[in-house]
C-alpha cells in the first residue's frame, strides 16, 4: 500500500509516465518499470499462497497479462517496447488493486490516494499558471489561447485526467460525514472544472455528458440530484472566474 502511495505522487511528476514517442518520456517509464518490477516479485510471493479463483477479480487478474502480448507483433519494435512496459504497469497494478482492495480500508487507502495525487496534480497546475513553479509545457500560449496540460504535457490526456478526478470529488462531497473532508472536497471541485475548461479539449467536452450518463444508473435518485446539484454549482463558479484567471496568466506568461 505505501508503494501505491509514492507512485501515484513520484511519477506523477514524471510526465505523468505519459508515452508520446518521444525520447524524454522513455527514462521516466523504465525507472517505473524497475521499481515495479521489485514490487511485482513481492507481490509474486503473495499470490503464490493466496490466488484462487473465485469471483471474477481473480479470473481478471490472471487474463490482464495478456494485455502485452498484443504488442509482440509490431510495425515498429521500439515504440512497442515501451507499450508492453506500460502494458506491464497496468498489470501490475491492476494485481495489486485485487489483492488489497478487497477489504473497506486497502480499497479507502487506494482510493484517498488516487484522488489526493489528482488534487496534487491540479494545484501544481496552478502553481505554474500563477509563475511559482516550472513544468515543461505545464501551461501553453497556443493560437487557440491558453490551455493547461500540467504534468501531462498534452492537453486531452489531461482533461481525461480531470474528468476522473472531478467524478472522485463530487462522489467525496456526496459520501465525506466529516465536514472538514466535505469542505476540502466541495472546495476543489470549482478549482478542477476550471482547469478542465481551461484545457480547451473539445474531445473532454463531448466526453463530459457521456461519462455523467454512464456513472447516473449507480446512483440512488437523491444521489442523482446532489450530483447535479454539485456539478452545476462548481461550473457556475468555474465559468465566472474563467476569464479573469485566463487574463491573470497570461499576463504572467508575458512578463
Amino acid at each position: 500500500m505505501l508503494f501505491i502511495q509514492l507512485f501515484l505522487f513520484i511519477f506523477l511528476f514524471e510526465a505523468a509516465l505519459f508515452y508520446g514517442y518521444s525520447v524524454h518520456y522513455e527514462k521516466p517509464i523504465n525507472s517505473a518499470v524497475i521499481w515495479a518490477g521489485i514490487i511485482l516479485f513481492l507481490l509474486s510471493i503473495y499470490y503464490f499462497y493466496n490466488w484462487k479463483i473465485e469471483e471474477m477479480r481473480d479470473f481478471m487478474t490472471a487474463w490482464v497479462w495478456a494485455i502485452p502480448v498484443c504488442y509482440l507483433t509490431p510495425v515498429s519494435a521500439h515504440h512497442a517496447a515501451f507499450m508492453v512496459r506500460l502494458s506491464l504497469l497496468y498489470g501490475i497494478f491492476f494485481g495489486l488493486a485485487a489483492a488489497f482492495a478487497r477489504e473497506k480500508r486497502g480499497a479507502a487507502l487506494i482510493q484517498q490516494g488516487i484522488v489526493f495525487a489528482g488534487y496534487t496534480a491540479v494545484i501544481y497546475c496552478y502553481m505554474n499558471m500563477f509563475g511559482n513553479a516550472y513544468h515543461k509545457d505545464a501551461v501553453m500560449l497556443t493560437g487557440e489561447g491558453l490551455r493547461l496540460t500540467s504534468v501531462f504535457q498534452y492537453a486531452n490526456a489531461y482533461a481525461a485526467y480531470l474528468l476522473a478526478i472531478l467524478l472522485c470529488a463530487v462522489w467525496m462531497v456526496m459520501r465525506s460525514r466529516k465536514w472538514y473532508a466535505v469542505l476540502l472536497h466541495a472546495t476543489m471541485v470549482v478549482p478542477t472544472l476550471l482547469s478542465f475548461f481551461l484545457t480547451l479539449s473539445r474531445g473532454g467536452l463531448v466526453m463530459l455528458p457521456v461519462i455523467v450518463l454512464l456513472v447516473l444508473p449507480f446512483y440512488r435518485f437523491v444521489q442523482q440530484i446532489s450530483f447535479f446539484v454539485y456539478l452545476l454549482a462548481g461550473s457556475f463558479a468555474a465559468l465566472l472566474i474563467v476569464e479573469p484567471v485566463k487574463e491573470l496568466t497570461t499576463s504572467v506568461f508575458n512578463r
